[in-house]
């Protein structure tokens, strides 16, 4: 089970990591209305994405993983301060880019403790597989019901995003 965690935490930050990047625009945007000076700002857009890859490169090999889940961690206190600097404020996160459209707020926390939990989950319960010791069927599976479950929440929220707004689908 510790392997699939890691796959997914992989893929789910290798995903805003990529989805960052390519609205790193909209991303420095988000980062600037939390009041950070300018240069904080485009430390940010680089450093974030940056981090965010890194982890998606480190968690899946056993040998590097409490490196990835220690950067993943500090990753999710860093979250947990914006969206709590955003508290009360309409500013969204650009958390995906621009694959889902949300604001900081609840349900931003509820991310960063699930996040958080199924880190500490990997250090409490470690495994020595890596990808490698896996059949590549099996690594498969892992990758493709960690993108799904990424697909459904991006589904989920732009459809809730549909609701608040009145608009139809």
């Amino acid at each position: 089970m510790s392997v699939f965690i890691a796959v997914f935490l992989c893929c789910l930050f290798l995903f805003s990591a990529i989805s960052k990047a390519f609205d790193w625009r909209r991303f420095g945007e988000s980062v600037a209305e939390l009041g950070l000076a300018r240069i904080n700002v485009k430390l940010a857009v680089i450093v974030v994405p940056a981090a965010e890859a890194a982890v998606a490169a480190l968690l899946p090999w056993p040998g590097t993983r409490t490196a990835g889940i220690v950067l993943l961690l500090g990753l999710l206190i860093s979250f947990a301060w914006a969206a709590w600097k955003a508290k009360g404020q309409n500013i969204e996160c650009h958390c995906f880019g621009k694959a889902v459209s949300e604001n900081f707020g609840a349900l931003t926390f509820v991310r960063i403790g699930v996040c958080g939990a199924l880190s500490i989950g990997l250090l409490a319960y470690p495994s020595q597989r890596d990808l490698f010791s896996l059949g590549a069927a099996e690594v498969l599976y892992m990758v493709l019901t960690s993108c799904g479950i990424l697909a459904a929440y991006v589904l989920l929220s732009a459809i809730a995003g549909h609701k608040k707004t009145g608009m139809t689908l």
